[in-house]
């Protein structure tokens, strides 16, 4: 029988989407237009210069997952077709396999499709014959002789011709073995450096951040747990715990069947660690991912958690880059885990191969007593650790019979000014702390020549101010959504007025925060054309919606002046509030270097952040477009968006050109992720 009872498949729902598609246009069309999109990629590629090796080993979009996966089922419905007309001979199918083999190898490197392609095609045609949609005859497959899993018995299974020609022969996947067996070698040949002080002190501080990816990675860097194990896997205290630092998973990946809960270690103490995953989980993007498949998973998070490992260990110089990779990456992260837990659990040396194979799971309950030594657990000793001097550690069980404690952290001599990354707790707050800290503030804002009765007055209307600021700003918010929600329904009418990225020109004036909410201009075209007033309504709200912006934000401005220049604030009248509008409007001519409005100053250092990054980054799938639609990740106001996007355009626009960018790029390379999964504005 096959090695695995059961092929391993895309997600149900997307098969069955596009099976459906197969059906209504007919498997030759669906092809015909994946082929086409494929090879004018393809000729995009050859047009700059790069040869065919080249172009087949860079990392750029040639077939999205759902046309390879769309081009399989193809290849499947016409092996279907070819049954049913009783014309699938040996012959017939062995052509179309070389025919497919050919396609693919136009865009991807043999040891790739041996490794993906060629499995997804088999694993379908596999499932077919299981569901006896595809019909195995004498004409289309032959007897193989396979031993039985238990026994070793040999008996003849039937095999479709198409599982024997998707493959290359027999010496290519020997050389492949060979190729990784010695790449791997080379690893261990030249193990890489770990900073133990720093590694410790990194995943503490990515344990206690408030961005998702970051929090990811560091529960990662303390656990070894791969990505789609955090979301998908079961984390608990056992009882009693040996260590404070072991804790029970139940979840492993890569296994041909369920594999059972087991114990293993953390490098925080346990409690830390299952806290620091429940708020991960907690998370509006990471909650959808606990029903996903690892795929989706995968999809969704991969590329923001390996950013945040690059910047925070690679960036740094905590983990060095491995022999013949070019980046560190979370898989690298988890033989990091396995040579600290060393250090921390293991008992002694003799203990180690099978100690870290227990650790990240390649030998659970029975398996580490049936079984030798797990061949996946040679790909993780690529690493040594050092101290901040550089001096090996090589010491092993340090923190076993170890009530919890602090693991090694960074060492400043006393010489040095820099204190160390890590802090003491903070002090818990009481109701005594809380008044002492308020009674400050309230004689600070008092001053020397204001009575305290006046304070109290003057506190009170600035409160009732930005209550009613507040008040009218939310509820232009909500105008402006309902307006907008009747452009949504009215948009067929007129798609030229559809408020896009596309269609919103940074070239257009920008409208000004002090102009009256709707201009008699503005009234009289409201039976001229629905849709246009909805625009302008729309715009006119915004200004408003800016204008509120711009007096919360400055409401409480005196509070940070001397307290002699503290005085009762008066109410806004007309007159103020267009002489605001007119500082706006001058402002628009103003650099980004000038003074600015904390969220122009926000959208600002979030450009500079991106351009920096897009000059770092060495392939196209690390870099991002800078558009007005993707910016909304970071404020929620296309008015001030379209006004910083205005001033620097010609710099946005050099830099795209630079770094060959459209307005597409961002779709095609980070489908399913947004500036902030990626980038740290703070």
């Amino acid at each position: 029988m096959p090695r695995t009872s059961k092929p391993t498949l895309p997600e149900p729902q997307l098969i069955s989407d596009l099976q459906s598609n197969i059906a209504i246009s007919g498997w030759a069309t669906v092809r015909s237009q994946i082929v086409e999109q494929y090879e004018q990629r393809l000729h995009k590629l050859q047009q700059s210069g790069l040869t065919s090796d080249e172009i087949s080993k860079k990392r750029t979009k040639k077939l999205s997952r759902n046309e390879l996966i769309s081009l399989a089922l193809c290849f499947l419905a016409h092996l279907v077709e070819l049954s049913q007309q009783k014309q699938d001979t040996e012959d017939t199918i062995r052509q179309l396999c070389e025919a497919e083999t050919a396609l693919l190898e136009g865009g991807y490197p043999a040891a790739t499709i041996a490794k993906n392609h060629h499995p997804l095609y088999i694993n379908l045609i596999r499932d077919a014959i299981a569901r006896k949609e595809l019909i195995l005859n004498q004409q289309n497959s032959y007897l193989l002789p396979v031993p039985d899993r238990d026994t070793g018995e040999l008996s003849d299974v039937r095999i479709h011709y198409a599982q024997l020609y998707l493959k290359y022969d027999n010496p290519f996947y020997v050389s492949l073995k060979r190729s990784t067996t010695t790449n791997n070698n080379l690893k261990q040949d030249h193990p890489q450096p770990v900073i133990l002080p720093q590694y410790s002190d990194k995943a503490r501080e990515l344990l206690n951040s408030k961005s998702y990816p970051e929090l990811a990675t560091g529960i990662a860097a303390a656990s070894g747990r791969r990505f789609s194990e955090l979301i998908r896997g079961r984390f608990s205290l056992p009882s009693p715990a040996d260590s404070p630092y072991q804790f029970i998973f139940e979840g492993q990946l890569k296994k041909k069947d369920k594999a059972p809960a087991y114990s293993t270690y953390s490098l925080v103490p346990a409690e830390e660690l299952i806290k620091a995953i429940a708020r991960l989980r907690a998370f509006p993007k990471i909650k959808p991912l606990s029903s996903a498949s690892i795929r989706q998973i995968n999809d969704s998070m991969n590329a923001a958690v390996n950013y945040q490992v690059q910047r925070h260990f690679q960036d740094t110089n905590i983990v060095s880059v491995l022999h013949g990779e070019s980046r560190v990456t979370i898989q690298n992260l988890r033989g990091v885990y396995g040579e600290i837990a060393t250090h921390f659990f293991c008992p002694n040396r003799a203990a180690f191969p099978r100690f870290l194979s227990s650790c990240l799971g390649h030998l659970i309950g029975d398996e580490a007593i049936a079984n030798s030594n797990s061949p996946s657990t040679q790909h993780y000793f690529h690493y040594y650790l050092v101290d901040v001097e550089g001096k090996q550690i090589d010491s092993m069980g340090v923190m076993l019979d170890k009530e919890v404690s602090q693991p090694p952290t960074t060492e400043i001599k006393s010489d040095q000014q820099e204190q160390p990354t890590t802090t003491a707790p903070k002090p818990k707050r009481t109701i005594l702390h809380l008044y002492a800290s308020t009674k400050e503030r309230f004689q600070t804002f008092r001053g020397k020549d204001m009575s305290e009765n006046d304070a109290v007055i003057a506190l009170m209307d600035k409160a009732e101010q930005a209550q009613e600021l507040e008040r009218e700003l939310n509820d232009a918010r909500a105008r402006i959504s309902s307006l907008e929600a009747k452009l949504d329904s009215i948009e067929e009418q007129r798609d030229s007025v559809e408020v896009t990225e596309e269609s919103a020109s940074v070239d257009d004036a920008a409208p000004t925060p002090g102009s009256n909410l709707v201009s008699s201009d503005e009234k009289s075209l409201e039976l001229e054309n629905p849709t246009d007033t909805v625009l302008l309504l729309v715009k006119s709200m915004s200004q408003l919606t800016n204008k509120l912006d711009l007096l919360l934000e400055r409401q409480f401005t005196s509070s940070n002046s001397s307290s002699s220049d503290v005085t009762v604030p008066q109410a806004p009248d007309k007159q103020s509030l267009d002489q605001q509008s007119s500082d706006q409007q001058s402002s628009d001519q103003q650099s980004p270097d000038d003074k600015q409005l904390p969220t122009e100053a926000i959208l600002n250092r979030a450009i500079d952040t991106i351009m920096a990054h897009n000059n770092r980054a060495k392939s196209p799938d690390d870099k991002w477009y800078i558009g007005i639609n993707p910016l909304k990740d970071i404020i929620n106001s296309q008015v001030t968006i379209v006004r910083v996007v205005k001033r620097r355009k010609a710099e946005i626009d050099q830099h795209h050109q630079q770094h060959n960018l459209d307005k597409f790029h961002n779709r095609n390379y980070h489908r399913e992720q947004s500036y902030t999964d990626f980038f740290d504005f703070s």
